[in-house]
């Protein structure tokens, strides 16, 4: 499927359908990088988003709160239905790793945390 005629900051107006087996922002997370962000976690922001903040063509708004409050800015992800899904099961704050490019949901019952891979810079193919 190609993309174009981005609605937003590059974005497609569709989101491609079927399997999608990339490792690029906006796609699945690596498990090398998964490993990496803990070691090299860089800056971590607290933020606020919803599954109303995750539009049907894969672009979502992002809030950040704490001594960042006020500031927002649009991410793509490639399965906004995932996406959302995982929003509506989660409560509180999501972290985000700008230097990994990645949105963080940390479970007060597990010490594990879900990461998703989003793309500040715009969509790319699956």
């Amino acid at each position: 499927m190609e993309l174009n005629s981005p609605p937003g900051p590059g974005g497609p107006r569709t989101v491609p359908p079927g399997p999608c087996r990339r490792y690029a922002p906006g796609h699945h997370v690596h498990w090398a990088q998964a490993r990496r962000c803990h070691e090299e976690p860089g800056e971590l922001h607290e933020v606020l988003l919803s599954a109303d903040d995750v539009q049907d063509d894969g672009w979502v708004t992002v809030y950040e709160v704490g001594d960042r409050f006020g500031r927002s800015f649009s991410a793509w992800h490639h399965r906004p239905g995932q996406l959302r899904a995982k929003l509506r099961g989660h409560r509180g704050a999501a972290l985000w790793q700008p230097s990994w490019k990645l949105l963080w949901f940390p479970s007060s019952e597990s010490p594990a945390s879900t990461l998703m891979y989003l793309a500040p810079d715009g969509p790319s193919h699956c």
